[in-house]
């Protein structure tokens, strides 16, 4: 009854969009947890409103993170055995970034000493997983505008 028109090539263009919009949120995100490391974010905002978007910011993008580290996981058919790899990590460490900042330790049996050494193993993990991204999306913005072949 009804007719659909349907332009595929909007549809990817839209999504080639959103991509790209992913990947320069998460430069920012890798950006802003550098900063915070190095406690010069009171030159931007103030420290809680700092902290807070960075927060907001590292949520969402971990949700996606997660989403497209599952889709990787289930989904894909020929998928390598290194980007298998690189999602479970990233599954991972999403998981742990949500169990630690939200403090989820509190309903498991975990002792304070566990708490700790998992604490400390998120601050490790985060900053490598931070540098992995920081230098994959600044490979890819690289590509994307600095390396244009046309």
């Amino acid at each position: 009854m009804y007719n659909y028109n349907i332009n595929m090539e909007q549809i990817q263009d839209n999504i080639v969009i959103v991509l790209i919009i992913i990947v320069v949120l998460l430069f920012l995100k890798t950006l802003f947890y550098y900063i915070s490391l190095t406690k010069f974010h009171h030159i931007f905002m103030s420290d809680e409103k700092f902290e807070k978007f960075r927060h907001t910011l590292s949520d969402i993008l971990n949700v996606v993170i997660m989403i497209a580290s599952l889709f990787i996981m289930f989904f894909r058919k020929n998928s390598t055995m290194l980007i298998l790899i690189l999602a479970i990590i990233f599954f991972l460490k999403s998981f742990l970034h949500f169990f630690v900042n939200y403090k989820f330790y509190q309903y498991t049996s975990l002792t304070q000493s566990n708490i700790d050494k998992l604490t400390e193993f998120y601050e490790v993990e985060s900053f490598i997983t931070n540098t992995m991204l920081f230098i994959g999306s600044f490979y890819i913005l690289k590509i994307i505008f600095i390396d244009q072949k046309s």
